[in-house]
């Protein structure tokens, strides 16, 4: 019985409410259910038609917004995390144009504003205290926080990124605090870069970062967070798990941070590149805390070697002296693209040929304006990479291309001049995966430029991090670039074997991908490609062999693109028209239409309308992105083993195949000797070896079962009792009175008909 269930379950606080609604005319009696209703603190509702549903449903907002009314308490709400488009400007005539005011969509303007103040309403409406998490795709236009009031200023036309918004309830306030309501909601946009501006970037490293979740395990920012790019209109929620390896330490470390608990904890983890292609096992201390009035954890990550930094550099009293060690005839010189004095230049573009002289132009008549630390520091650092610089002037080998040193400050110097194009796009080294792997190695870490090799680009780079021992401090990296050419004399010196017809030998790197080849027919164009697309029977029996290790991960912030293709011709009209015209009142509509469209003046001077066409492209596409998850795998050597002796031998049907490996002692290479020329790619029914990120379903729904791990999140507190709460009020239904005047002329109508009738 009903009763029996609320007594045990919500008696005698009744805790939980509930909410009846009748819908339509019902046959049934609906007592019951306003019962359940009046005696669990809810309120009966009746949905007359289909077009009360929503409005009527809505309702029980209001309800429980006025019991928080009457708690007299003021509790903020947080947000998730949005992306600002730049799209919703157009609509309100906030885009940068000369005009200033755009042709407005009027309906879709209401339903914006509509749809923001919603949001905004819903979760203190429901409670202002709760900290449900809601992503939207709702733009807030401005250069500054925005709150409810359009500032004078105009937005940036990609928008303002990832932002979130923060809620306060405004009450009426009554001397009859019964009948005490809530009025609205006033909230402020902050924007997530504003918010992690509080952390100096420059003291963490290169390998260093920052992040923050909310109570559900949400990410707030993070680097490893794509929605900041903007290739999707809508971002998906992603959890911190999603962005970063999952392991139980950090599972147990995200379930610390929702409680809003201070704590840190060193985790050995596997470190995702920028490219997605290499991953390193490295050690990370994770240091979190809460804060307060809020319902986000921020958490700070350190290397082992990133625990101290240059707080404050006076190397150089003299500016004169700084700039002069920025100025080598003999090295080309490449400066990131920072803030290095933000009030007196121009936007930055480190890729212009102007970028550097503007710098250094400018710390000559702005100095004491620029960022003194971050300008010292960068003198500091040139004054090093000058050392480095006579050292090659007087002792570089003749078989490198070219020698460089890049550093913390930003500054990149290549020796001789004239060698640069190398490091077109690596201009920030923070962002550089050589630099990223040759911090968290200590290695010589060879690589090769991915992308440029498919346009015969054979340097390879070889690099390697300085660390002042004493300190436990990194400042720069040192490295070289090598020519296939001096690989390739260097590997058939050492082994001979490698200069027969009947072997190929091959330099990999740590994650599987060719540095170097002596096979003259494939040479440069199989550099920088992944070995398995070459020797994918070798590579498999590799993997097979555990000399290398996959590692498969889901990107659930991935970003597919969608092909929609676009005739010139019309499509063809599937529509009931013909039954359409069996019925009356198609053709009674149809008369109509054209009597009160019809216009003497236009049926004779028509207004024509030109229609263009493209007579050579009939078909067009258009492109577009929407959310998918994605398949990423990543390949990297054994480092538990020692492969010195490795061997293997394939055999499928009559193709045989013999190979074996050498680790190259401090350095990431793996040289991997293959005798027979034989093709067993066709043989040999390996299964392909994945490496570009492919569309996946999602790995919870497996086998179309749902096997779902619940993720641990922070239920909102509940407010559930007021003492001046009416309870009594708990639905109603006006009754009809007779009017005695309609009824007496009735009566009156209906005798003097029934005497004409007689």
């Amino acid at each position: 019985m009903p009763e029996e269930v609320f007594d045990k379950y919500n008696r005698p606080e009744a805790k939980i409410r509930i909410f009846g609604y009748a819908v339509g005319p019902t046959a049934n009696p609906v007592a019951a259910v306003k019962w359940i209703a009046c005696t669990n603190r809810g309120y009966f509702y009746r949905i007359p038609a289909m077009g009360a549903i929503r409005s009527t449903v809505q309702a029980f907002v209001a309800w429980l917004g006025n019991e928080l009314a009457m708690s007299s308490v003021y509790y903020q709400e947080w947000n998730s995390v949005y992306y600002d488009n730049y799209d919703f400007y157009k609509y309100i005539g906030l885009g940068l144009t000369d005009d200033f005011i755009r042709e407005p969509i009027v309906p879709n303007i209401y339903k914006d504003q509509w749809h923001y103040s919603n949001i905004l309403g819903r979760s203190t409406a429901l409670g202002a205290f709760s900290q449900s998490a809601l992503w939207t795709n709702i733009q807030a236009p401005f250069h500054q926080n925005i709150c409810f009031v359009v500032p004078d200023v105009l937005c940036c036309e990609e928008g303002m990124g990832m932002m979130t918004t923060v809620t306060l309830p405004v009450y009426n306030r009554t001397n009859d605090i019964a009948n005490q309501t809530i009025l609205g909601v006033m909230g402020c946009d902050v924007t997530v870069e504003e918010m992690s501006h509080f952390v100096d970037k420059r003291q963490l490293g290169p390998n260093g970062y920052d992040f923050a979740i909310n109570s559900n395990g949400y990410i707030v920012f993070h680097p490893n967070l794509k929605a900041t790019n903007g290739w999707l209109k809508n971002p998906p929620n992603v959890d911190f798990l999603e962005v970063e390896y999952e392991t139980e330490a950090k599972v147990e470390m995200r379930m610390h941070m929702i409680d809003g608990e201070t704590g840190s904890a060193n985790i050995q983890t596997y470190v995702v590149l920028p490219d997605e292609l290499h991953v390193d096992n490295a050690s990370r201390t994770y240091y979190y805390t809460f804060v307060p009035d809020s319902t986000f954890s921020v958490g700070v990550v350190l290397p082992d070697y990133a625990t101290k930094f240059i707080k404050s550099v006076k190397a150089f009293t003299d500016v004169a002296q700084g700039i002069e060690l920025l100025r080598s005839l003999d090295t080309d010189l490449i400066l990131a693209d920072w803030d290095y004095c933000s009030e007196l230049m121009p936007v930055a573009d480190s890729n212009s040929s102007n970028w550097v002289e503007d710098v250094i132009n400018t710390f000559e008549f702005g100095y004491h304006k620029c960022n003194q630390d971050l300008a010292q520091h960068l003198f500091l650092d040139a004054g090093i990479a000058e050392g480095m610089v006579s050292y090659w002037r007087d002792k570089a080998p003749e078989k490198i291309e070219a020698a460089f040193v890049a550093t913390n400050a930003g500054l990149t110097k290549i020796f001789p001049a004239g060698t640069n194009s190398s490091f077109e796009r690596l201009s920030d080294p923070w962002k550089a995966v050589y630099y990223k792997r040759s911090f968290d190695n200590d290695l010589w870490m060879f690589s090769a430029d991915i992308v440029r090799a498919e346009e015969n680009y054979t340097t390879i780079m070889a690099s390697k991090a300085i660390e002042i021992e004493d300190a436990g401090y990194k400042p720069a990296v040192i490295g070289v670039l090598l020519s296939q050419a001096t690989l390739i004399k260097q590997v058939t010196d050492q082994m001979k074997a490698c200069k027969n017809l009947q072997t190929k030998c091959y330099l990999l790197d740590d994650g599987g991908f060719i540095m170097m080849s002596t096979n003259e027919e494939e040479d440069s164009k199989v550099i920088g490609k992944f070995f398995g697309e070459t020797e994918r029977d070798v590579m498999a029996h590799m993997i097979n062999t555990s000399v290398f290790i996959q590692n498969e991960q889901y990107d659930y912030q991935g970003a597919c693109q969608e092909v929609r293709k676009i005739a010139s011709a019309g499509t063809t009209l599937i529509s009931p028209i013909f039954y359409d015209m069996l019925s009356l009142n198609w053709w009674t509509a149809k008369f109509a239409w054209a009597y009160l469209n019809f216009n003497l003046y236009n049926w004779l001077f028509p207004v024509r309308n030109y229609v263009y066409a493209d007579g050579e492209d009939e078909e067009m596409t258009e492109l577009s992105n929407y959310s998918c998850i994605l398949k990423l795998s990543q390949y990297h050597y054994n480092t538990q083993q020692e492969f010195s002796d490795s061997k293997g031998m394939i055999t499928c049907s009559s193709c045989q195949k013999s190979y074996a490996t050498s680790r190259i002692m401090s350095t990431n290479l793996l040289l991997v000797m293959v005798e027979g020329i034989e093709d067993c790619n066709r043989a040999c029914t390996h299964n392909p070896l994945p490496l570009q990120p492919k569309e996946s379903t999602d790995p919870n729904f497996s086998n179309d079962e749902c096997i779902v791990t619940k993720r641990y999140r922070k239920r909102p507190p509940c407010y559930d009792y007021n003492e001046h709460e009416n309870t009594s009020l708990c639905g109603s239904c006006s009754l009809l009175y007779p009017c005695p005047v309609l009824l007496l002329l009735a009566s009156l109508c209906l005798v003097l008909i029934q005497r004409q009738n007689l």
